[in-house]
Parts: structure tokens; C-alpha cells; sequence
């Protein structure tokens, strides 16, 4: 019995070939894109899951205010974990991380490397966080100063197929540390990823006596807590409250600020954290929310092109229905059938779909940047989600002829009067409006998304990034000679300016209080520095608004001199008169360094532009000192090859100990929107598909609204209508849907994207054009998509249309 019901339903569908191809590869497209951002969801939302205790580690974060600047940092003082460990039984462990990010060059006999993912921990690393060691003690690995236990990928890297336990690494500064361990390769979901990690210890950090002092000097090291069982974390940052009034009343009283300590979720730190100084890149679970919206909207869009298309293809079977019914076939047996073809072709759809995704996971996971593997089919909430996909679109799309079809009373139906019933009409407006409304919204989002991209890239900056390289200076007796080098470089013809700096314009700046001489004490502001030399404005091609810019003719300028930018001159009321004025940096409790303003730069993007530009202080230094870390070479050549040659040459004969290191400063710039620009591929790419699912439902509907209307523009025809005016007659039938998905996608369009370009400070504007284009584009596309099926239905022959009237 079964097998007949199957052979029944798989008849119906080979009866309607066009109807059931524009079904299973719209559901089958739109399947595909829900599977691959439900991979991207899910691998995003798993990261840091897999450590054992996951649920009990928190991170401590520090939340500083100082007048009316506020400063949220994902760090603390090296000597915080051991003292909230004493001060609270709640802490059952804790672990340090220091030095994330920093390259250093890693030797092993004739073997040299620049390692980024190098990280000094405690050695309670392994009690803290489940990476798996595969060869040493994790209990004894980390404890010495000096030791270091390295990845697989780096064993293989340095060793080969060595035994790499008890061999020796050298690092950086000629330090030699043991591999005392091997931990297994560091799973891609975990937030930071070191493959080097070296003993704490070793950097022979200990308390200054002064406990006060210490919180808040250099605040730049990453503190986990395990807590105990039962633990409640936000219970346990309300105690933090009393830490700091034991420790920090005093200090707090001369800053004139507050200070508080939070706890984050280690499984919320990748999507949720907002911090300055992050350990590594984090995502944003605004693009969790964005992916799953257009995940929805596509499937939902291929729902409802899967039901559109269901209700169309119902009215020619209406006299199918009257028959069975006077056959005797019951109502439920009808319901089972059309329910049975519905799920029959999404099961088709399912099919293609994975398919669809194998063939599609690499050029996906090069634009999003994942490593996502057919693997993640196994998962089971993946199956969980494909059975729901099954059962939703399935009922769903056989949900209004299984029900509504299967009511229809068989005289009326053989009467030929519900052949063109108006529920079925309106059914099918809306939901043609509906396709058309998430389709403009996608084409907003990404003609937003492109917009600002180009915003971005064009934007005025404030100094000139393009045709400059930039060095890393390591080696400190290259830091001490860098004028010698400067010299040096600027002998080739092509190279115009070179400047020293202790970091680039967009690089990691200090961050310090500074006092007004003159002010009261306790009235101190936050400002960011950076150590530049007198050639810096230059190279960098800024603008000078007032005074002048360091010299070697002023002696008194390294140690006593300061450029402020216009955001520091306004953050002091000094817009117009900041020259000769004075302000001194806070050294520790008891301590101020007095410098006066020389000079004001016009305001520079020294970060991105999702943050408004904030007050800086350029300080210069004696060339001699080694606070130069970055060496900036600006060329007019356009040989940029022959120009590396050339520094690489003569960088040799100054450091032949550290590897020559460069970046194009355009480059760097671009690598800041990274992720907007993935976000912008994807999208433009999920547009297209869903576009195309929009397409083949309108092409459908195009075909089934011709057919209906066969007889009337053959009669039309015969008294006298032209070709153009049929073509219109049906083309306006599917605009004026086009227009009324206009106006309900606008508003929803605005919202959406309004919303995403709130996370940039300095952002495109929502103009009128966009929204008129992803109109002009909709009515386009359904133009296109409707235009083909109108004309050869206007040039059919009348006498064919009406020959068995």
C-alpha cells in the first residue's frame, strides 16, 4: 500500500516537470545557503567550548574612569591573579598570559623564524584551560624559568622527526629556553591560539611592595580564574568592590577616578567581548544575528517560493480533486497526498542541497575565512536542524493545496467554479510581495555594505599611507643608531623622507594620564602618546595648524617638547591659544614629568574608523635612547622592488641578527577591514542566490498566470489587441507586487543597516539613491524574469488558444 501511495505521489510530480524543477532548485538553493551560514553559526558560537571547564573559567577585565573618560581594557597588573587567588577561597586557580602578538625570532641550529603566537603562562595552564599534553609533565612542564612547551606544527617545524623534549630554543634575545612539552595542535575554536608557550617565570616579575601601585602600572596581562563549584561569578565581582577600596583608596583619591574589576565568561569573550587590548581578534555576535537573519530570510524566501509556486500549480488540479472525491477518496487521503509531494520534493531539495554545500564549502570557507568540513555533517544538531528544514518547508510549502484543495466540494469543483478562486489569488500576492520584500532588503544591505566599504577606503586619514614602507626595528643597538640608518637609507634617489617612531600611526599607542600645570592636582586627563622624531609629520605628510614641529636645532625638545592634535587641544580648551602651554605625564603616585606644547597637528586616524579620533600627545625622544621601534620609508619610485632590494641590502649590514621585517602601510590599513570586507562578500553572494530563488518562483508564476489567461488573450488578440499591449497586460500584474514590496522593505532596510553603521564612527550616509536603486533593481529583475514567458504567450497563435472553446 505504501509503495502505491509512493508511485502515486511520484506520478504527480513528473506530471508538472516545470512546477517541481523551479520547486526543488529554489528549495534547494535556499537549504544550501541555511546549511552554510548554520556551519558558520555554529563553529562561531562554539569557540572555547571544548575546555572541560569552560563554564568555570572567567577572565578579569578592568573598567577604569578617570573624569569623563572611561576605558575598558581586557587586562590587569601582572600581580592581580595571585592576589584575588588570596584574597577570595571562590578562586580555585588562575593563569597569567603575557606577550601575545609580539613577534619574535625563534632559532634552532641553522633554523630561524619569526613567531607571532608566543605566549609566557603560568604553569597552571594546564590545570586551568584542557589543552592536551602530549609529551611532558604538565604539572612540572612550565614550572622553571626558561622552559617552553611548543605545538605539534612547530615540533614538526623546528625538529623534524627529533624527539624536540629537552633540546633547546633560542629566543629573541639570545635567552635559550628547554622544550620541556608538546601540546596537541590548538583547536581552530579557541580564541587565542599560541604555539609557543614559554614559562612565566621567566620574565622574573615580582611585587613592588607597593600593592596600589602595582594594580595600576602597566596594566597589560591576561588574568584567568578557575572559580569553584557552585560559584556564582557575578556574586564574586560584587566582592571585588571591597578589593578595591583596600588596595586602591588612596591612589583612586589623587587620580580623581574610579576603578572596577568585572568577570567574563570565557565562552563569551570571542562574540561578546568589547574591550581594548584583546588578546587575539574576536568575532561579533551582531554578524551571529545578521548571518542567521539572512539564513532565515533566504529560507523563508524559498518557503515561500516553494508554497507560491504549490498554490499556482493547485488550480489546474481542482477537477483532479472533484474526481477522486466522487471516486470516494477521502479528505485525509488527499491531505496525506499533496502533504506526501511536499515532502517528497523537499526531500529532492535536502539532497541537492548537501550536495550544493560540498561543492560550495571551499569557496565559502575562503571568503569567510573558516576551515569548516564536511565533518560538521555528522554533527547531530546539524541532522536536528536538517529534520526541522524537512518538516518546516515541507508542511509549509503543501500545507495551503493539502488543506484548502482537499475542502473543495466536487460539484462546485466540476462546475469550474473555484478555477480561479480568490483566495488562492491573494494567497499568491502576498507571497510574491513577500519574496520581493526580503529580496530589496538583501540588495540594501549590500549596497550599504559597499558604500561604507568604500567610505572606508577612501576616506581622508590625515596623513598619507600610500607608497610608504615600514620596518620593525628589533635589534636595541640598531634602536640606539638609528640616525645612522635614516642616513643611509635616504642615499638612494628614490627615497625621500625616513622616520623613526616607537609605532606606527596605526599601531598600538600608550595610554596615560596626564595633569594640566596649573590645574589642581587631582584633575587629571587620559591621553594617548607615541615617541616620533623630527621627521614623522613629514614623512607622514601631515599638517602642521599651529607652532612647529621638532628639530634638531631646538636640543631641549627630546624629554621636554610636545606635539598635541586638534582632539587634545579641544579636550583642553586650548583650540586657538594650545602654544607654550604646559602639562606633565603621571610617572606613579608621586611623580610628574613636566612638558610644554611646541606645535598641533591636524587630527589623524591613528585607529580605525569605527572609533572617533581621541586626544593625542607626540612626544620626541633622544635618537640615541632605543625607544624607536618602527622605521617608516617613504618612496616616489614605482619599482617597489628594486627599493626593497635596496633597505634589505643595507638593513644587513646594520642587523644581520633579526629577520628583515616589513609591511606596505596600505596594506596594514586594509587589513583593519578585514572582516567588513568578508561580510560584504558573503552577503553579495547570499543577494545573488536569493535573487535567484526569487527569479525561478517569478518565473513560475509568469508561466502559470499565462496559462490561466490563454483563452482571454486569444480573444483579445482577435479584436485587435497588439503584441506590446499583452506584453504590458502582463507585466503590470507583477510590478505593481514589485512596488508594494517596495515600500514594506524601505523601512525594514533602514533599520537594519542603520544599525550596522552605528558601529563605525565615522560611517556613509543612508541616501535616498540606495533605497531608489534597490527598487530600480527589483522591478529590474522581475522585469527580466517576466518579460520572456509575456512575449511568447503575446506571440502564441490565437487560433491555438481558442481551437477547443
Amino acid at each position: 500500500m505504501f509503495n502505491n501511495y509512493i508511485k502515486v505521489v511520484l506520478r504527480n510530480i513528473s506530471r508538472n516537470k516545470l512546477y517541481s524543477f523551479l520547486n526543488i532548485a529554489g528549495l534547494a538553493i535556499g537549504i544550501a545557503c541555511c546549511i552554510l551560514i548554520l556551519l558558520y553559526v555554529q563553529d562561531e558560537l562554539s569557540y572555547d567550548r571544548f575546555h572541560e571547564n569552560a563554564d568555570r573559567i572567567y577572565r578579569v577585565n578592568s573598567h577604569f574612569s578617570i573624569k569623563d573618560r572611561v576605558m575598558n581594557f581586557a587586562t590587569t597588573a601582572h600581580v592581580q591573579g595571585p592576589l584575588l587567588k588570596d584574597e577570595y577561597p571562590e578562586v580555585e586557580n588562575y593563569v597569567r598570559f603575557n606577550g601575545y602578538g609580539s613577534p619574535r625570532v625563534i632559532r634552532y641550529r641553522d633554523k630561524r623564524f619569526t613567531e607571532e603566537k608566543f605566549l609566557w603562562v603560568d604553569h597552571t595552564v594546564f590545570d586551568v584551560f584542557s589543552f592536551k599534553l602530549l609529551k611532558g609533565n604538565p604539572k612540572q612542564a612550565l614550572k622553571e624559568p626558561n622552559t617552553v612547551v611548543i605545538t605539534e606544527e612547530m615540533a614538526k617545524k623546528y625538529f623534524g622527526p627529533e624527539d624536540p623534549v629537552d633540546k633547546k630554543l633560542r629566543i629573541h634575545n639570545d635567552t635559550y629556553y628547554t622544550v620541556t612539552g608538546v601540546v596537541q595542535d590548538i583547536p581552530a575554536n579557541s580564541y587565542f591560539q599560541p604555539d609557543f608557550m614559554a614559562s612565566f617565570s621567566s620574565l622574573k616579575l615580582k611585587p613592588s611592595g607597593n600593592v596600589s601601585s602595582d594594580l595600576v602600572s602597566n596594566v597589560d596581562y591576561y588574568t584567568y580564574l578557575l572559580l569553584r563549584e557552585g560559584t556564582g561569578y557575578k556574586d564574586l565581582e560584587e566582592k571585588f568592590a571591597g578589593f578595591v577600596d583596600k588596595y586602591l583608596t588612596d591612589l583612586l583619591k589623587a587620580l580623581g577616578g574610579s576603578v572596577r574589576f568585572e568577570l567574563q565568561p570565557l565562552t563569551r569573550i570571542y562574540l561578546h567581548s568589547d574591550r581594548q587590548l584583546e588578546l587575539e581578534r574576536t568575532g561579533d555576535i551582531s554578524y551571529i544575528y545578521l548571518f542567521s537573519g539572512i539564513g532565515l530570510f533566504i529560507l523563508l524566501l524559498a518557503c515561500l517560493n516553494f508554497m507560491n509556486l504549490s498554490t499556482a500549480r493547485s488550480a489546474n488540479r481542482a477537477k483532479e480533486v472533484g474526481l477522486r472525491k466522487v471516486m470516494g477518496a477521502r479528505r485525509s487521503q488527499l491531505i496525506r497526498q499533496f502533504l506526501g509531494e511536499s515532502l517528497i520534493l523537499t526531500l529532492f531539495s535536502i539532497v541537492i542541497a548537501l550536495i550544493l554545500v560540498y561543492a560550495l564549502l571551499p569557496t565559502f570557507n575562503n571568503i569567510s575565512g573558516k576551515e569548516l568540513t564536511t565533518g560538521y555533517f555528522s554533527n547531530p544538531y546539524l541532522l536536528i536542524g536538517l529534520t526541522g528544514l524537512f518538516l518546516f518547508a515541507g508542511l509549509l510549502g503543501g500545507s495551503y493545496p493539502a488543506f484548502f484543495l482537499s475542502a473543495f466540494r466536487p460539484v462546485s469543483v466540476l462546475q469550474g467554479k473555484l478555477k480561479k478562486g480568490a483566495k488562492g489569488s491573494l494567497l499568491r500576492i502576498i507571497l510574491v510581495s513577500l519574496q520581493f520584500t526580503v529580496s530589496i532588503v538583501l540588495i540594501i544591505g549590500i549596497v550599504i555594505i559597499n558604500k561604507q566599504l568604500n567610505f572606508v577606503h577612501n576616506q581622508k586619514l590625515g596623513y598619507d599611507k600610500d607608497q610608504v614602507i615600514a620596518l620593525r626595528v628589533r635589534n636595541e643597538e640598531t634602536q640606539k643608531k638609528i640616525e645612522v640608518v635614516k642616513n643611509e637609507l635616504l642615499r638612494h634617489p628614490d627615497i625621500t623622507h625616513v622616520s623613526a617612531s616607537s609605532s606606527l600611526p596605526l599601531g598600538r599607542n600608550s595610554f596615560t594620564a596626564h595633569h594640566v600645570v596649573g590645574k589642581p592636582k587631582d584633575e587629571l586627563i587620559m591621553l594617548y602618546s607615541q615617541i616620533v622624531d623630527e621627521d614623522f609629520l613629514d614623512t607622514y605628510k601631515m599638517k602642521l595648524l599651529q607652532g612647529r614641529n621638532f628639530s634638531k636645532d631646538y636640543s631641549t625638545d627630546p624629554g621636554e617638547s610636545i606635539i598635541i592634535n586638534e582632539a587634545a587641544a579641544k579636550r583642553l580648551g586650548w583650540i586657538d591659544n594650545a602654544l607654550g602651554k604646559e602639562i606633565e605625564i603621571f610617572m606613579s603616585i608621586n611623580s610628574m614629568k613636566k612638558y610644554k606644547i611646541v606645535g598641533v597637528v591636524k587630527d589623524y586616524h591613528f585607529q580605525s574608523l569605527h572609533e572617533k579620533i581621541q586626544p593625542l600627545v607626540l612626544y620626541n625622544a633622544n635618537p640615541h635612547g632605543g625607544n624607536y621601534y618602527r622605521l617608516s620609508i617613504r618612496s616616489k619610485s614605482k619599482n617597489i622592488q628594486a627599493i626593497l632590494s635596496f633597505i634589505e641590502s643595507k638593513w644587513r649590514e646594520f642587523d644581520s641578527k633579526y629577520p628583515f621585517e616589513y609591511v606596505f602601510l596600505d596594506d596594514q590599513y586594509e587589513s583593519l577591514y578585514r572582516t567588513e570586507e568578508r561580510l560584504g562578500q558573503l552577503f553579495g553572494y547570499f543577494t545573488a542566490l536569493a535573487i535567484i530563488i526569487g527569479c525561478l518562483g517569478l518565473f513560475g508564476l509568469s508561466t502559470f498566470s499565462a496559462e490561466q489567461r490563454t483563452k482571454e488573450i486569444g480573444i483579445r488578440k482577435v479584436v485587435g489587441a497588439t503584441i506590446p499591449n499583452v506584453i504590458l497586460l502582463l507585466v503590470r500584474e507583477f510590478t505593481k507586487w514589485v512596488f508594494l514590496a517596495v515600500f514594506i522593505a524601505w523601512p525594514l532596510g533602514y533599520f537594519i543597516m542603520n544599525k550596522w553603521l552605528q558601529n563605525f564612527a565615522y560611517r556613509t550616509k543612508l541616501g535616498f539613491d540606495t533605497f531608489l536603486l534597490s527598487a530600480l533593481l527589483a522591478l529590474l529583475i522581475a522585469l527580466l524574469t517576466v518579460t520572456y514567458q509575456a512575449a511568447k504567450t503575446a506571440l502564441a497563435n490565437p487560433v491555438d488558444s481558442l481551437k477547443y472553446e
